[in-house]
């Protein structure tokens, strides 16, 4: 992410609102992207994200769980 004023309204939401990651389409499918997504916004808001939604609801069962807990991320919100 490059843009410093989407990166400062993130931490300024993150102040009144829980904040989670809404993983890439590709994440399913390229474990790495998961970590590379979760690791750029722990890093803008300098806190450890635990909650997680799938893109467009693509899950691929046990892979996606197993690489959710890989990364630390505790809950996952995909199923509704």
């Amino acid at each position: 992410m490059h843009s410093n004023n989407l990166k400062i309204l993130i931490r300024k939401l993150s102040k009144n609102f829980r904040i989670g990651l809404h993983s890439s389409f590709n994440s399913v499918d390229n474990p790495h992207f998961l970590s590379l997504e979760h690791e750029k916004i722990n890093h803008i808001l300098e806190s450890k994200i635990q909650d997680n939604r799938q893109h467009y609801i693509k899950l691929k069962l046990p892979s996606v769980y197993r690489n959710l807990i890989k990364n630390n991320i505790s809950k996952d919100f995909s199923m509704g």
